[in-house]
């Protein structure tokens, strides 16, 4: 076991969900909490950033002039081709670069992606003294062609945010469902190792992780072989972001020894947790010395309902126990 050590460890944005979900804190909040808690590094989570300024007004503002350009090409039907229509869709389309949710192909966290928020993290993790080693998208490669031009946008600007906060990783998910077929299979490898070429044009630094995150990775085999084909259509290695309690409970066992050697990097995820301070729904003791040697960064990511700084210390605390005896 070659992990490093709890002071290198960090704490993902994702252990504070309680208080983001109750709308009392937001991503550029995340740095501040984790310095608190004596954390020189996060993990941020997308969805995490506050709501764009005026969205609701943006939001009407689309729809609006999406019913104008329908209202617009009813009027023209059986008459001469004007070009009234076509200057109205040109503004919908400038309306909707603010205000994604208008059009349901849009992934929600896109509408977040503002100039004005990925300052306001990028400043509170220098005044917290804070780096970024992983930013996280929720990304869906399985998508039809009709929603890949919105992925597509959501993973350009994910790579661009990862070059705003300078974080090493880039971490991805696959998306879709289980059961998707072979013909999706290729067309997941095609896409994400053409996301590896552009990250590596736009972002040589940082390297992409795919999470075993259900869907069409829930399957270890099939995450792995993609992962291996699309490192090599791209030329670039597509590392993985080993998370052990997004495994099926009777796949865990197979799933972690096929897994866990080939971590890049580890989401250390908890629960709940016994009077002896042991993680009562992962055998930590095991699945840690399951992990391999690329494996050279680690995230606490607490996921009980308590409160988060007693989950985040009692995870940190379980780790040092396992990994500095």
């Amino acid at each position: 076991m070659s992990l490093p050590p709890v002071e290198e460890v960090a704490v993902s944005s994702w252990s504070w969900h309680g208080p983001f979900y109750a709308g009392n804190l937001f991503l550029h909040d995340v740095p501040r909490e984790a310095a608190r808690l004596g954390f020189r590094a996060v993990e941020l989570n997308d969805f995490m950033l506050a709501p764009p300024r005026l969205s609701r007004l943006r939001a009407l503002a689309f729809r609006w002039a999406r019913w104008v350009v329908h209202q617009a090409h009813l009027f023209g039907q059986g008459k001469p081709p004007s070009p009234l229509p076509e200057r109205l869709a040109h503004v919908q389309s400038v309306l909707a670069a603010f205000a994604h949710r208008g059009d349901p192909r849009a992934p929600e966290e896109l509408a977040r992606y503002t100039q004005h928020n990925l300052k306001r993290v990028r400043a509170a993790l220098d005044e917290a003294r804070v780096r970024c080693i992983a930013w996280t998208v929720n990304s869906d490669l399985c998508v039809s062609e009709a929603f890949w031009p919105w992925q597509r946008r959501y993973l350009h600007w994910g790579v661009a945010a990862a070059q705003v906060l300078e974080a090493p990783l880039l971490r991805l998910t696959l998306g879709g469902k289980p059961d998707m077929s072979a013909e999706v299979e290729g067309r997941v490898v095609a896409r994400l190792a053409a996301l590896a070429d552009e990250a590596a044009r736009r972002a040589p630094a940082c390297t992409l992780v795919v999470e075993n995150h259900w869907g069409i990775s829930t399957d270890p085999d099939r995450l792995l072989r993609i992962l291996d084909a699309a490192s090599e259509r791209a030329n670039r290695a597509v590392g993985l972001c080993f998370d052990p309690g997004n495994l099926p409970p009777e796949a865990r066992e197979t799933g972690w020894a096929r897994l866990a050697p080939r971590a890049r990097h580890m989401h250390f995820k908890t629960y709940t947790f016994d009077s002896a301070g042991r993680e009562t729904t992962l055998p930590y003791e095991r699945i840690l010395s399951l992990v391999g040697d690329r494996c050279t960064s680690v995230s606490i990511e607490y996921e009980g309902d308590g409160e988060p700084a007693a989950g985040i210390a009692a995870s940190r605390a379980l780790y040092a126990r396992i990994v500095e005896p």
